[in-house]
């Protein structure tokens, strides 16, 4: 044991100084290669237990790499094996605030020869698949200095071609990095900055990518590097703490143009795979607040309308998907007064007007009748239209959906739930409808016969709605009285039926939801006033 531990020590302290030689005569590389190749670097960073060993490894194997870089960098663009160089001078320059950064050593000269160069990237090819494995596990439970090396060798190793980042992320490289936020080393963050930087390049860069491939294969399969690209912006892009710094207007601008293109490829297994993917990056992006209060306008104005659109897909999982993920945006920015106006000029409030009135409205027809659960989430999205723009009820009529709603508000009707009534409460309460059109679709039978049966089950989320509609059709007759116009008679017959479940709004004057107890306690006031024979029979 004692000569096993003298080894592992005696091996840590031979490759810190060869790497320190390295560091100081970066030519001795060249003699080192012949006995020393990248991959015997990393498989050892496996198997040693000496942190000292580690950090020896991955410090020449970031030399290697650094090497290649410096040569590639020299070749034309159509030679280089990573569109990454093309932004090579932006990484120089980053972080500009760190005094530690490990940018230095991307940009050294490269003092090896072309075939020396070709004989490393030949060696990490063909070994490709275990490399960045174990660099991401070389990080659990490393020192602060380990996991900045293991973050820089991923990258380096990131310009010899972008899918060594992808097969980093499938090791739960994404996850590892957000475990690290609460580590307060400047080096690490250094280290970390720099890689997510280049994440905010490739991000876009595949998106564009993909964009540009649906548009010239939309008959027939895409090359596997896109799609397999397309997973490495999911990983990115479903990360909760990388999210709100990749998320641009690059991003979302390409993000659009694929939900624009993929309905259109015609190969199944390529759609549903890239239709898949392209959710579950929208997903992340609709139910982080942070990303959609920063991204308002362009997410408005360019990602709901090719959502919008998706609503009319033959593919039923595609509506339905598409329309909550609409609804999960909507309902952040159609809420906030600061951020929407109905009617006003500016952005994004006309944008998101058009987009209610001109692309969401004319589906909620199919919307209505759909496959389950898509009608309920279509009423969930239409309560929140006609809650926070008033103009929707009168687009409601003159598409002829009041009666439809009304359809649905029967005890045992399937989309008879508290969406609808609240909608129905918004109509009754509306300016822009008739009380003859709501007799006509008999809306005092109903409410006060859905309140009777939620009140028998104990659905109690029904009891605050239906009782505000009884008590504004109370209203309506209890005004009508006081004015004595011509229309006391028509209101008096059609919601006389009210007063006979006085009884039930004596009983929920009681409930201990205080709001629900005073609306009940008006409709009882109500009541005996308008219909004194009635409640007292009752």
């Amino acid at each position: 044991s004692t000569q096993s531990t003298w080894d592992e020590h005696l091996k840590a302290s031979s490759i810190s100084a060869v790497n320190r030689l390295c560091r100081i005569y970066p030519t001795a590389l060249l003699w080192l290669i012949y006995h020393l190749k990248p991959t015997d670097l990393i498989h050892h960073v496996s198997t040693t237990g000496s942190p000292k060993s580690i950090q020896a490894c991955l410090n020449i194997f970031n030399l290697y790499l650094s090497q290649s870089i410096a040569w590639n960098s020299q070749l034309e663009p159509s030679q280089q094996p990573s569109f990454l160089y093309t932004y090579l001078t932006e990484f120089q320059i980053l972080p500009s605030n760190n005094t530690a950064t490990p940018l230095p050593i991307v940009i050294s000269h490269c003092h090896l020869p072309v075939h020396v160069i070709q004989t490393i990237e030949t060696d990490i090819e063909q070994d490709g698949q275990s490399i960045p494995k174990i660099i991401i596990e070389s990080m659990e439970n490393a020192t602060p200095v380990i996991k900045a090396k293991a973050l820089l060798s991923v990258f380096l190793l990131s310009f010899s071609g972008v899918k060594y980042l992808r097969i980093c992320c499938e090791h739960k490289l994404c996850n590892t990095m957000e475990r690290w936020n609460k580590e307060n080393d400047p080096y690490l963050d250094s280290c970390k900055h720099t890689l997510i930087h280049m994440m905010t390049i490739i991000a876009p860069a595949c998106l564009s990518t993909l964009a540009m491939d649906l548009e010239m294969f939309l008959i027939g399969s895409l090359p596997q590097s896109t799609l397999q690209n397309l997973e490495l912006v999911v990983h990115m892009l479903t990360t909760n703490s990388l999210r709100c710094t990749l998320v641009s207007d690059l991003v979302l601008e390409w993000l659009s143009c694929c939900l624009a293109s993929v309905e259109r490829c015609t190969l199944p297994t390529t759609q549903d795979d890239i239709k898949r993917n392209l959710f579950a990056i929208v997903e992340a992006l609709s139910q982080d607040i942070n990303t959609v209060q920063r991204n308002t306008v362009l997410i408005v104005s360019r990602l709901l309308p090719g959502l919008v659109q998706l609503l009319s897909s033959l593919n039923g999982d595609t509506r339905f998907l598409c329309l909550k993920m609409t609804i999960d945006f909507l309902y952040q920015i159609i809420n906030n007064r600061d951020v929407y106006c109905p009617g006003a000029s500016d952005e994004p409030s006309k944008s998101l007007d058009e987009l209610i009135f001109v692309l969401l409205l004319p589906r909620f027809e199919k919307l209505l009748v759909d496959d389950e659960p898509i009608p309920l989430y279509g009423l969930k999205l239409l309560n929140t239209l006609v809650t926070e723009n008033s103009n929707v009820i009168p687009e409601l009529i003159a598409r002829g959906l009041l009666p439809k709603l009304f359809e649905f508000f029967e005890v045992h009707h399937r989309n008879n739930n508290v969406h609808n009534v609240k909608v129905i409460l918004k109509v009754v309460e509306s300016k822009d409808v008739s009380c003859k059109m709501l007799y006509d679709l008999e809306v005092s039978r109903k409410s006060a016969t859905v309140l009777s049966y939620a009140y028998e089950k104990g659905v109690e989320t029904f009891f605050e709605p239906c009782l505000d509609i009884i008590h504004a059709l109370l209203f309506f007759t209890a005004k009508s009285a006081k004015r004595q116009d011509e229309d006391y008679s028509v209101h008096f017959k059609a919601n006389q039926v009210l007063s006979y479940h006085v009884a039930l709004y004596l009983k929920l004057c009681s409930h201990p939801d205080l709001s629900i107890a005073e609306i009940a306690s008006h409709c009882v006031s109500l009541s005996t006033q308008i219909y004194p024979r009635n409640c007292i029979h009752s």
